[in-house]
């Protein structure tokens, strides 16, 4: 199959950097993710850039992406610099993808988005705009209504959850989780789009997080207040093609169905290395990636 289009677009201020330096099977790795504070349309969303690169390429020449990253070191982020120190950054052709793990005490694989590139350039203040934008084309694999839990009952929140198949290198397909607010688009969508058609969409991204309160009532005392933080990971659709795509575009029913089944063997195996006994700890450099 031909890879999705996956294009993710973001400027913003460096918030954190996370960087290791990876010594493995005589190779060196740098390894790590920048998270990149945005600030549009009323919201602020840190985002968290994923990158890796080795020292050396497969055909054993210096890697040049090795040693671009290198320059991340030199970055300033709000952590160590405050807002105005922070280097402002833009990054162009990130890819979204997904991340399967077993969460701890979890007996099911969960999925969680992710976004990963290997270049970062610094902007001047005159240049920089502050945006997060996504252009992808996927196979829809779910149009339905989201809903919530509200007292122990599905509530319809108003909003529309798009499941999508992402192709990617060697026919490996990451399922994305979409989201769709503006009233028109979700008129639109209902009426044009259905499951098993090749659509490209657009929008931005929010990574925001809010506090919030719950206090338990009690018969006598104080009562007990607590504070939860809570964090949303979203691609939302902003716009989309006005019909999906012809035939020769699109993605074959049978292609994506063997990828699913591909992914969900990646998923079985997420699982039985979880159930599997960890080994005991040693203080040795640990290739987590």
């Amino acid at each position: 199959m031909k890879e999705s289009l996956n294009q993710v677009d973001i400027t913003g201020i460096v918030s954190e950097i996370n960087i290791r330096d990876i010594d493995k099977d005589g190779k060196k790795f740098i390894a790590g993710d920048v998270v990149v504070r945005v600030e549009e349309k009323g919201e602020v969303s840190d985002i968290p850039v994923s990158f890796i690169s080795a020292d050396i390429k497969k055909d054993g020449t210096p890697n040049k992406i090795y040693q671009s990253l290198q320059q991340l070191k030199t970055f300033n982020s709000i952590a160590s610099a405050g807002v105005e120190g922070a280097t402002r950054v833009s990054i162009r052709g990130a890819k979204m993808g997904e991340n399967l793990f077993m969460p701890q005490n979890g007996t099911e694989v969960l999925s969680a988005s992710r976004i990963s590139s290997n270049f970062f350039t610094k902007v001047n203040a005159t240049n920089f705009k502050p945006e997060s934008k996504f252009r992808t084309i996927i196979k829809v694999l779910q149009v339905a209504d989201e809903e919530r839990n509200v007292d122990g009952e599905p509530t319809p929140t108003g909003r529309l959850i798009i499941k999508g198949a992402l192709v990617g290198y060697a026919d490996k397909v990451d399922v994305i989780k979409f989201v769709v607010e503006d009233e028109k688009a979700i008129a639109f969508i209902k009426v044009n789009y259905k499951e098993g058609d090749t659509v490209q969409v657009g929008g931005r991204l929010r990574y925001t997080q809010e506090e919030y309160t719950q206090t338990t009532d009690v018969g006598f005392g104080e009562a007990d207040t607590r504070t939860f933080t809570r964090r949303t990971k979203e691609f939302l659709i902003e716009r989309g093609s006005a019909e999906p795509l012809d035939e020769e575009n699109a993605f074959s029913d049978e292609d994506i169905k063997a990828a699913l089944a591909e992914r969900k063997q990646r998923m079985e195996k997420v699982k039985q290395a979880a159930q599997q006994p960890r080994p005991q700890q040693t203080a040795t450099n640990d290739f987590g990636f």
